[in-house]
């Protein structure tokens, strides 16, 4: 291209008519148009014309038309060129008036706005707009695209292309009057006939501006590439292949499943098809598209959360959504969708909502800015890609954190890594999750992707069959970059690894070989291991691994070319070994080239690479500062694999707290186990497995198959006693399912397991492995899972079981018809004691196949919200007739009225085993209990415990059922009954009862002056009081000598209420546990309580809420751990918490509570959690 100098740089002269040759030896330019290409005659003067412009000498002739490096393209929306000479266009009329209003265009032509547009028109190609914007300023790109493509094309007799020019600059104000001029000379129309105006084809309440800037980022997202590693790697699938998105329902901790039909690298298809997976149905045919997914209509915060783990394919997605939404296929209720990838310098640079628009265009800037402001951002859809690349300082910026406050009616769709989603998932309207491959979808995308190679199909059945029987590997195929670099490996050397660590190894051998093989001399057939390139290689490498690790270390991804040069890597090779791409960019304007790594797992897998070659002590001490790091996680599991975690201060700092429970604990135990997993260190799975004491809770964190392997891994391997494995609300589905079952089978240690699989995405295809697993375990919950259709298969197994002593199966949509197989079950079985079935649509039918149960071993039995009614309360009083082994039963929540009491109570004074009898919220009056009053007087009456919360009893029923206590009870549960002051009733009982729960009525002087008398009450448990109830019953308490379990739960403590309740506790020296978790308490109140910790010696156990209105006061929790006394085992705080300082707040807890246990005359130790 030719370049100016400051002289030129004030010329604006057209270029000449015609080419003649430099005898200087000045340049020439062929551009090699054909005339298929440009649909034009292949006539002599136009030959002449296409082969040869002159390049002048003076100030007027020194501007030359730049090299074009492809045809331009053919097609063009204007009608034919009206101006004509002999039956062809007259080249020379259009040469002269473009020659007149030259000047005139290169002073008012804003190439931001018009280069994507002629591309998408295929005026100019994508590598003429690329040379035109490597000029520094507008002037001189208006002179490049004017000189060059658009000369070139009048002068070939393609006038074409200059009209389109003119009508695409109609659109912009400040060039319309020039654009209607030239246009009138020309004798054609200004307006654009093939092509609907932007006012025309949009929203008739959209300015010009914001319909140009609309045109402007539709032809900017036709142009961006769908980024896909896979295609760097040379291994790419033709088909589309499903991905899972997952649609998180927070307010009931359910969720449901959506199947996306797409190719890996391009998310979604034209037609996307979902299917949804609704709590306890699956609605399969009913076909969704993304547009459903991102709905957001009719809510007051409009802000989705997409989540995915490394290599899931999100910046894909959110491209593709850009792209969808440009070619009218999505989201068209917006005026823009403005993609914001957060890793760009570019981005991460802006100081205003103005400079996130990204318009270069002062003027157009403005009037968009003021636009959306006055809008407050309605109809404009901001995508802020890769919210985990964001550096952490920049999160809270006001430009970003602050968005939906300045533009309250504007939409938010973020996408990021789980780790880093904190921050957002408190204020998201919904979240989705993209799941992966299945094992099928991963089947499918093998062959898809060798089924053009030589012998591919045999390869492809070979890799299938290599996966088969290669657990480790298999379990990371879910993620699609996973699968890509190992179709990738294979077909190099039919090599499959076993770990994510092995993975990355070979993946960047072969990458480093192929760039040397490529670009150097030296010829090498083969790189054994990293640790051995080839020296000048190994600079290199290790240059980028530098590179690499300052760039987690400043969450950076993307490096410019002078940062690179500083490192020694020489940008003209923009490769980096391989290892590097040119990073895309959302801005099409002129800006320096900058470049990333393939993928971040890439980088991070290099920063690992680095961090391990380290002197031992710096490794150390990388760890302890980053190891709470979010943006570290990958890097870790990757360094175990790379040094085996061999390393003792560093294993030590990843081992969980024994004392504090929290989520941050579980989420620590998470890592740790990929770290193990990673390093395939079989000692440090016998040293994880006994630091967590055989016990691995890990509820309500959501475990994905590489998660659910590393598990997997450490059941295997682990030769300790397993005590619990707690994975309730962990998401896991079938595949994971099996993976973590097959490993505990593999382990013949986990005879006596106790294991919780509730509230998971399990379905029938779990069935058969649990049902062959059942031998290993003595507790199994897999309540809230979907097993109706094969859960015969369970219950077969336990025929003749003799480990398993209870069986929970909550909500697992048991029929009526099932309790033939549950009483087949009870009966053949000698050893389980409790079942709990819950929630399912058993009915009086079903109860009917349990009145046969007589010689069984079943002790306590839960059937809450089983849709029993009057007639199955009625079956299961006679159930409980025949059967002398059931002592405690739950029939809560079953409408059975006092008609269904009644015909109960007919039937338990028969029974003399049951102890428990749990009748909550099931409509009993006054009449139901009488019923229950005669049950208690009767000679054969042995229920020493009965829950009657919920129910309307009033005064007049409570009063029924106390005063008939005739021996010592053991509980009494009679909160949300109606009591009022006048039921004098409970002060009579608080003699008979060891424990009570009562909602406090407002005048409560006579259950005051009980508690002061009463030697038998040892749990007091009050309701919803008011501050004067909750200080009378305080005073009670004071003079009482036998309560050691007082809980408040509900309503509020104010100062004057907490301050006597701190008096007394001090002085107590019966009460052990003071529970306050459920009770509203001032955050200075807290601390106060704390001063019970520094005088009380008996109190063994506190619960209370921490509860903060603004931002979280650490200093009040840290107190309170401070002032902790020797003899407290237990302390549950609430804390409310802001998500940024979790994670250093819960280490400091971890270091006071651990000091406090290795200190002097500590004999057990404390152990806290927060919740």
């Amino acid at each position: 291209m030719g370049g100016y100098s400051s002289k030129e740089a004030s010329c604006s002269q057209p270029p000449p008519t015609r080419a003649s040759t430099n005898s200087s030896g000045g340049n020439h330019l062929s551009t090699q148009r054909t005339a298929e290409s440009t649909q034009i005659p292949r006539d002599g003067s136009i030959v002449d014309v296409l082969t040869s412009v002159d390049v002048g000498k003076s100030c007027k002739q020194d501007i030359e038309p730049p090299p074009t490096k492809s045809p331009i393209g053919s097609h063009s929306s204007t009608q034919p060129v009206q101006v004509k000479r002999d039956g062809h266009v007259d080249v020379d009329k259009y040469q002269q008036i473009f020659k007149t209003y030259y000047a005139k265009l290169c002073d008012a032509l804003p190439t931001e706005n018009v280069l994507p547009q002629l591309v998408s028109r295929e005026v100019i190609t994508i590598d003429e707009m690329d040379d035109v914007l490597a000029e520094k300023t507008r002037l001189r790109q208006a002179r490049a695209l004017l000189n060059g493509p658009i000369w070139r094309a009048i002068s070939g007799g393609y006038p074409e292309a200059f009209i389109t020019l003119l009508h695409v600059l109609r659109d912009t104000r400040s060039c319309k009057g020039l654009c209607e001029d030239i246009c009138a000379n020309l004798n054609i129309s200004a307006k654009d006939e093939g092509d609907v105006s932007c006012e025309e084809s949009f929203c008739s309440q959209s300015t010009v501006s914001m319909s140009t800037y609309r045109e402007n980022l539709k032809c900017k997202y036709e142009l961006l590439p769908l980024s896909s590693p896979e295609e760097l790697l040379e291994c790419r699938s033709s088909e589309y292949v499903n991905l899972f998105l997952t649609k998180f329902d927070e307010r009931s901790k359910r969720n449901k499943e959506q199947l996306v039909s797409g190719q890996w690298d391009s998310i979604l298809k034209e037609h996307s098809c979902l299917s949804s997976h609704a709590e306890g149905t699956r609605l399969d045919s009913e076909p969704l598209t993304l547009a459903d997914v991102l709905d957001v209509k009719g809510e007051k915060k409009k802000v989705v959360l997409i989540e995915g783990g490394p290599g899931m394919g999100k910046s894909t997605l959110a491209i593709k959504i850009c792209k969808c939404w440009a070619k009218g296929e999505l989201l068209q209720e917006y005026d823009a969708v403005i993609l914001l990838p957060l890793r760009d310098p570019e981005i991460q640079e802006a100081k205003s909502i103005k400079d996130l628009l990204l318009i270069l265009d002062e003027e157009l800037n403005e009037e968009v800015y003021k636009e959306i402001i006055k809008s407050g951002g309605e109809r404009i859809c901001f995508l802020l890609e890769g919210f985990d690349e964001l550096p952490d300082e920049l999160r809270k910026a006001p430009v970003f954190a602050k968005l939906t406050e300045k533009l309250p009616k504007c939409t938010l769709v973020y996408t990021s890594r789980p780790e880093s989603c904190d921050q957002l998932r408190h204020c998201v309207t919904r979240r989705i999750e993209i799941r992966g491959f299945k094992e099928e979808q991963v089947d499918e995308y093998i062959n898809n992707a060798f089924d053009k190679v030589e012998d591919g199909k045999e390869k492809a059945v070979k890799l299938i069959s290599q996966l088969k029987t290669n657990p480790l590997i298999r379990n990371i195929m879910y993620i699609p970059i996973n699968v890509a670099i190992v179709c990738h490996l294979f077909l190099l050397n039919s090599l499959v690894p076993n770990t994510l660590t092995q993975l990355y190894t070979l993946l960047c051998l072969n990458l480093i070989l192929r760039h040397i093989t490529k670009h150097n001399s030296s010829k090498v057939d083969y790189l054994d291991s990293l640790d051995d390139l080839p020296m000048e290689i190994a600079g290199q490498f290790d240059q980028l691994c530098l590179i690499a690790y300052r760039g987690r270390q400043d969450n950076k991804i993307v490096f410019s070319s002078l940062e690179l040069k500083g490192y020694g890597i020489d940008a003209s090779d923009v490769s980096g070994l391989g290892l590097l791409m040119i990073a895309p960019s959302t801005s099409v304007y002129g800006r320096e080239k900058s470049y990333n790594f393939l993928h971040l797992t890439v980088q991070e897998f290099c920063a690992a690479f680095h961090i391990s070659k380290l002197p031992a002590k710096e490794q150390c001490e990388c760890f302890k500062k980053y190891q709470l790091t979010d943006s570290f996680q990958m890097i870790w599991r990757f360094y175990s694999g790379m040094t085996g975690l061999g390393k003792k201060d560093i294993l030590d700092h990843m081992l969980p707290s024994k004392w504090v429970k929290s989520d941050y604990r579980r989420r620590r135990t998470i890592e740790l186990l990929h770290c193990v997993y990673e390093a395939q260190n079989v000692e440090l799975c016998h040293v994880v497995g006994d630091h967590l004491e055989g016990s691995i809770d890990l509820r309500f964190c959501r475990l994905d198959q590489i998660s659910c392997s590393a598990l997997g891994y450490l059941l295997q391997q682990y030769r300790g006693a397993l005590k619990l494995v707690n994975l309730k609300w962990c998401k896991i589905d079938d595949d994971s399912c099996e993976i973590l079952l097959s490993s505990l089978l593999r382990n013949s240690y986990s005879s006596k397991l106790k294991l919780i699989l509730a509230d998971n995405k399990l379905t029938e295809k779990s069935c058969s492995i649990i049902a062959s697993s059942l031998a290993s375990f003595t507790k199994l919950d897999i309540g809230w899972n979907e097993l109706s259709k094969s859960i015969d298969r369970i219950f077969t197994s336990l025929h003749h079981n003799t480990a398993l002593t209870e069986l929970l199966l909550g909500k697992s949509s048991l029929r009526s018809s099932d309790m033939q197989l549950v009483a087949q079950m009870l009966t053949s079985n000698d050893t389980i004691s409790v079942l709990d079935i819950r929630q399912n649509e058993i009915g009086a039918e079903g109860c009917q196949y349990l009145v046969e149960c007589k010689d069984i071993s079943l002790t306590k039995l839960t059937m809450w919200n089983c849709g029993l009614g009057v007639v199955g309360a009625g079956t299961i009083g006679e159930v409980l007739s025949n059967n002398k082994s059931i002592e405690h039963i739950d029939l809560g929540e079953n409408s059975i009225g006092d008609s269904g009491v009644e015909r109960l109570v007919e039937h338990l004074k028969c029974n003399n085993t049951i102890k428990h009898l749990g009748l909550c919220d099931n409509n009993i009056t006054s009449s139901g209990a009488d019923h229950l009053r005669k049950l208690f007087t009767s000679n054969h009456c042995s229920v020493n415990s009965i829950e009657l919360s919920d129910n309307p009893l009033k005064d007049e029923g409570l009063d029924l059922i106390l005063q008939s206590i005739s021996v010592t009870m053991e509980h009494v549960g009679i909160h949300g009954t109606g009591m009022t002051s006048s039921c004098s009733s409970v002060s009579t009982a608080l003699h008979k009862i060891k424990s009570i729960k009562f909602t406090l009525p407002d005048n409560c002087d006579h259950i005051n002056n009980s508690l002061a008398n009463t030697t038998v009450l040892e749990e007091l448990v009050l309701y919803d009081g008011s501050d004067v109830a909750y200080h009378t019953m305080i005073s009670g308490i004071s003079r009482n000598s036998s309560i050691n379990r007082l809980w408040f739960s509900g309503g509020h403590l104010d100062h004057p209420t907490v301050s006597y309740l701190v008096q007394v506790i001090k002085l107590s020296k019966t009460i052990t546990e003071l529970h306050l978790s459920d009770v509203d308490i001032a955050p200075s109140d807290c601390l106060l309580l704390s001063d019970v910790l520094s005088v009380n010696s008996v109190v063994k156990e506190i619960s209370m809420l921490c509860k903060y209105e603004q931002s979280p006061d650490q200093s009040l929790v840290l107190k309170f751990l401070k002032k902790l006394n020797c003899t407290l085992e237990v302390l549950s705080l609430s804390v409310t918490l802001e998500a940024e300082y979790d994670n250093q707040f819960i280490r400091e807890v971890e270091m006071l509570v651990a000091e406090h246990n290795q200190s002097d005359g500590v004999t057990t130790p404390l152990h806290v959690e927060l919740l």
